[in-house]
C-alpha cells in the first residue's frame, strides 16, 4: 500500500560526466562534470535546474520528493578506522578525530558516513576496538550538484553506484567486481557482502579487448588486463562491460599470459550497455529494485545537511501508511465533532448568561421611567444659574449686588450699588444686549451724596421663553481643536491627536 502523504522517490546516476535522472517513468540525461577542480558554470547550473523541475512535481500536501543519486568511486576514500567498541555518545567525535588523522582534508571539508554493514573486526585488533568502514568524499565535488537538485525541488541523497548496481547478489558476494565504463573501470573488492577496497582506473574503450585469436581465445590488454592480473586468485571475478560486447551472458576464455590460478569457468561476463536517453543505467535499475522492497534502502547515505552518522532513511511501509491514514481519520473526526462538543460543553455557561440577560431586560422598564423623570426635571428647571451668569457678566467693575430674587415665572429683581450713575445705564444696556432678558427696567436710582459717592439702584427684568434662549451661547468661548495631519494632508483631529 503506497503512502499518499509521501511523494514517489526519484533515482539518478552520475557516470562518465553524464547525469541520468529517472522518476515516475520520465528520464532525463544531462551533461554534468564530476570534478572538484572545475566548478560548473552558473548558466549550466540554471539549465540543469530548469530541466529537472518537471521531474520534481508533487501534490500540494506532499513534501519534496527524495532523489537517490548514485556516484562513481572517483575521488571517494574508503578507510577502515578502529574506534572503541563502547564509544556510545562519543562515537561521532571519535570518528571525526580518526578521519582527520587518516585523510589529508579536515572533516568539515568532507562528506562522510559509515557503511551500514561494517567489515568484520580484524584479528589483530584488541577486543575493546572495532573496525568501522568510513566512506568520505570532497564536499566541493558534490556540493554544486546537491544545490542544483535542491533548487529544482528534490531532497538529494547520495550513495555509491558500486553498492547498488547488483543489490540482489551483493549481500553474499565475495570477490572482485569490475564495472567497466566507456571512460574508466571501477574496481571493488568484497568480502562476505562487505565492501573492502575500491579503485578507479581511467581507461579508453578501445583498449579493453582485441579481436579473438584463431584459437578462439579472447585477448585482453590495457588496464583491464592489469586488473585481471591483480585479482585475488581465490576469489571469483564479476565483470560488467558496455558494448560492443553482446547483450547476453556468456563464459569467457582467457588467453595465455594471465595467471593460471584464474579459472575461466568462474569468470562470468554480464555485458551492461551504456545508458542512453531511453535506457536506464544499472545503478538506477538497482536503486529502483532496492527501494521497491518494504523497509529497504542503500547501505550508504551521504547528504550535505544531515548528520553523517544518522540511520539511513527507509521507505514508508504499509504499516506506517496505515498509521498515518488512521491519524488522518482521527483528525477529520475531531474536526467534524468539535462544533457539537463545543456546544455541549458551553451549554451551562450559556444558560447562565441568558438568565442574566433576561433579568436585565426586565429592569429596562423601571430604568426608562426613571430616565423620563430626570429628563422632565432637567427640561422644566428654571435657568437660575444662567440668569446669575448673565447678570454677573454684565455688571461693570466695582458693582456690588446687595439682593437678588428670582421665581419660576422668570421675574428677576436685584439691587446694589455702583461707583457712578453712568454705570447703571451701562448695566441695563449690557443686560439687553445679552438677549437673555426680554425686558429690563431700572425702577430706582439714587444720586451720590456727599460722603457717599456710590449710586444705589434696583432693577427688574423678565427672561425670555425657553425656545428663544436656545440660540444664546453662555459661558466663555472654547478653544478650537487642533488640526491633525496624516501624511502631510490636513484632517480632523482624532482622539489620540496632540495639540
Amino acid at each position: 500500500m503506497s503512502n499518499p502523504f509521501a511523494a514517489s522517490p526519484g533515482f539518478a546516476e552520475l557516470q562518465d560526466d553524464t547525469l541520468q535522472v529517472h522518476r515516475d517513468g520520465s528520464t532525463l540525461t544531462f551533461p554534468w562534470p564530476f570534478d572538484a577542480s572545475r566548478p560548473p558554470d552558473p548558466s549550466h547550473l540554471q539549465a540543469l535546474v530548469k530541466a529537472l523541475q518537471p521531474l520534481a512535481t508533487r501534490k500540494p500536501w506532499q513534501p519534496r520528493p527524495l532523489l537517490w543519486c548514485a556516484l562513481p568511486i572517483r575521488g571517494v576514500a574508503l578507510r577502515h578506522l578502529p574506534i572503541p567498541a563502547q564509544a556510545g555518545p562519543e562515537r561521532h567525535r571519535l570518528l571525526q578525530l580518526q578521519i582527520e588523522a587518516a585523510l589529508p582534508l579536515p572533516p568539515d571539508q568532507l562528506i562522510w558516513n559509515t557503511l551500514e554493514s561494517p567489515t568484520p573486526s580484524s584479528p589483530s585488533l584488541p577486543n575493546s576496538l572495532e573496525s568501522v568502514n568510513i566512506v568520505a568524499l570532497r564536499r566541493s565535488a558534490i556540493e554544486p550538484l546537491a544545490r542544483a537538485l535542491a533548487d529544482a525541488g528534490f531532497v538529494p541523497v547520495f550513495t555509491l553506484a558500486c553498492l547498488v548496481r547488483d543489490p540482489t547478489q551483493l549481500p553474499a558476494f565475495s570477490g572482485t567486481r569490475l564495472d567497466v565504463g566507456p571512460r574508466a573501470i571501477e574496481r571493488s573488492d568484497w568480502i562476505n557482502g562487505s565492501l573492502d577496497r575500491i579503485r578507479w582506473i581511467p581507461s579508453d574503450a578501445s583498449s579493453w579487448f582485441a579481436n579473438p585469436s584463431p584459437s578462439g581465445l579472447t585477448e585482453w590488454s590495457g588496464p583491464l588486463a592489469d586488473q585481471l592480473r591483480e585479482s585475488p586468485p581465490s576469489l571469483p571475478l564479476s565483470l560488467s562491460a558496455p558494448p560492443p560486447l553482446d547483450n547476453t551472458d556468456q563464459l569467457l576464455s582467457v588467453s595465455a599470459g594471465f595467471p593460471p590460478e584464474l579459472n575461466p569457468d568462474r569468470i562470468r561476463l554480464r555485458p551492461q550497455p551504456s545508458p542512453s536517453a531511453t535506457q536506464l543505467s544499472p545503478a538506477i535499475l538497482g536503486l529502483r529494485s532496492l527501494m521497491s522492497s518494504p523497509g529497504a534502502s542503500p547501505p550508504l547515505r551521504l547528504t550535505l545537511d544531515d548528520s553523517p552518522v544518522q540511520e539511513p532513511a527507509t521507505r514508508p511501509t504499509s504499516s506506517s501508511s496505515r498509521t498515518w491514514l488512521l491519524r488522518a481519520a482521527v483528525l477529520a473526526f475531531a474536526l467534524l465533532a468539535f462544533p457539537y462538543a463545543e456546544a455541549f460543553i458551553s451549554r451551562p455557561l450559556l444558560r447562565k448568561r441568558l438568565a442574566a440577560l433576561q433579568l436585565d431586560r426586565n429592569r429596562l422598564g423601571e430604568i426608562d421611567r426613571r430616565l423620563e423623570f430626570v429628563q422632565h426635571i432637567a427640561d422644566n428647571q428654571p435657568p437660575y444659574f444662567d440668569a446669575t451668569f448673565v447678570i454677573a457678566n454684565a455688571a461693570p467693575q466695582g458693582t456690588r449686588i446687595d439682593s437678588l430674587s428670582m421665581n419660576r415665572r422668570g421675574e428677576v429683581t436685584f439691587s446694589g450699588a455702583v461707583q457712578s450713575p453712568q454705570q447703571v445705564g451701562t448695566l441695563r444696556s449690557q443686560l439687553i444686549d445679552s438677549k437673555f432678558f426680554s425686558r429690563v427696567v431700572v425702577e430706582e436710582q439714587t444720586q451720590p451724596q456727599p460722603g457717599n459717592p456710590r449710586t444705589t439702584f434696583r432693577v427688574t427684568a423678565q427672561w425670555k421663553a425657553a425656545a428663544d434662549r436656545e440660540s444664546i451661547q453662555l459661558g466663555p468661548d472654547l478653544p478650537k481643536p487642533p488640526i491633525a495631519t496624516t501624511n502631510g494632508i490636513p484632517g480632523p483631529a482624532g482622539p489620540g491627536s496632540k495639540p
